[in-house]
């Protein structure tokens, strides 16, 4: 989840996911060099991104939710929830195709008693 890490001003969600993104690139070299992958004895580790998305979350989960919900303040918080999930999505397709990050699937996770999925229906 980008948004729990994203600080306004300071770390985006697109800087928190090329650091993700550089970690995983810096394993999966670091362990396809090894010697029983290299000679087959083992598969190739590859990778991909699942970008997670909050069915709820408040204020004070990160600084990244408290400037969200300022900005939204008039808003239903159902509404806020979707807004902030169409905000990452918006942000990782971006990511993928301009920096070739592979983000392969989204995930809405969270309770759901009480924060449905059709909150998230656009993103």
């Amino acid at each position: 989840a980008p948004q729990l890490f994203a600080i306004p001003g300071t770390l985006t969600m697109e800087d928190v996911l090329k650091s993700v993104n550089k970690g995983l690139v810096r394993a999966t070299k670091e362990y396809n060099s090894h010697e029983a992958v290299e000679s087959g004895d083992e598969p190739e580790y590859a990778y991909g991104i699942i970008v997670c998305a909050m069915r709820y979350f408040q204020p004070s989960f990160s600084p990244y939710y408290d400037a969200f919900w300022q900005v939204h303040a008039h808003e239903d918080p159902h509404r806020i929830y979707g807004l902030a999930s169409m905000a990452l999505v918006t942000a990782a397709y971006d990511m993928k195709k301009q920096h070739d990050i592979p983000i392969v699937a989204f995930d809405l996770a969270g309770a759901e008693n009480g924060y449905p999925a059709s909150d998230h229906f656009d993103a």
